[in-house]
């Protein structure tokens, strides 16, 4: 994947520079979206013809303005209901349950798997409505 993206930007950046930059300014800088591609040489001064290296230098700068929404979940609890699970811990476990659905989204979908010695579903995979939440 990032010997893609490097296959497509390096060309794409001597592109950009070569068509932007003047005699004064050896530098180049394009912003998309969340991306900022600054171009530049190593030395804007070159004699033609000549022998000598150039070095062509391409930095990527993204900004921290990327949306922080989440995508939606499918969340399934699976919840051990046995014996061992009797006072305190079935209790914290009920209880942390209860803090992770509250968290959710309406986007969200949520399902409640209990097992003992047989696996029972206590509520079937569905939108993480109010009602619902209030439910689990």
């Amino acid at each position: 994947m990032h010997l893609q993206l490097l296959t497509v930007l390096i060309p794409l950046a001597l592109a950009q520079f070569i068509t932007s930059v003047s005699a004064n300014e050896p530098k180049s800088q394009v912003k998309k979206g969340t991306v900022t591609m600054t171009v530049s040489l190593n030395n804007q001064n070159l004699l033609m013809p000549g022998k000598g290296r150039v070095h062509l230098a391409v930095d990527l700068k993204a900004t921290n303005k990327a949306p922080n929404k989440r995508l939606p979940m499918n969340l399934a609890l699976v919840i051990d209901r046995s014996g061992s699970m009797r006072g305190e811990k079935i209790e914290k476990t009920r209880e942390a349950a209860r803090h992770l659905i509250k968290q959710l989204s309406d986007k969200d979908r949520i399902a409640i798997v209990s097992y003992s010695d047989h696996v029972r579903v206590d509520l079937p995979s569905q939108l993480a409505t109010e009602e619902i939440k209030k439910q689990a």
